[in-house]
């Protein structure tokens, strides 16, 4: 039986933890959806993206979560990491993107 509550930031989470990035990704959408000022959505979102492979979407959503309101706070991880991610995407160290 699935008990993982699929409205629950920290549920969608949990998908990610278990390699469920797809899953997770859909979790993510709806609790954006619900909350779209929640950086931290963008930037976990971001990162089942990034374990996919899907580099451009993942740099999307760390651009998104270091523009945020939220995310104003510099020592925010997502401020470090879009730049890493678009750093990554012009390498060919990588892999697809």
């Amino acid at each position: 039986m699935d008990t993982i509550d699929p409205l629950n930031p920290q549920d969608a989470s949990a998908y990610n933890n278990l390699g469920q990035y797809e899953r997770a990704i859909q979790d993510y959408d709806e609790a954006i959806r619900l909350n779209p000022q929640v950086a931290m959505l963008y930037y976990n979102r971001g990162g089942s993206y990034e374990a996919l492979g899907k580099t451009k979407e993942a740099e999307r959503d760390f651009q998104k979560a270091k523009n945020s309101v939220a995310a104003f706070d510099s020592r925010n991880p997502a401020w470090d990491h879009a730049g890493s991610v678009e750093r990554c995407r012009t390498s060919s160290r990588c892999g697809p993107g």
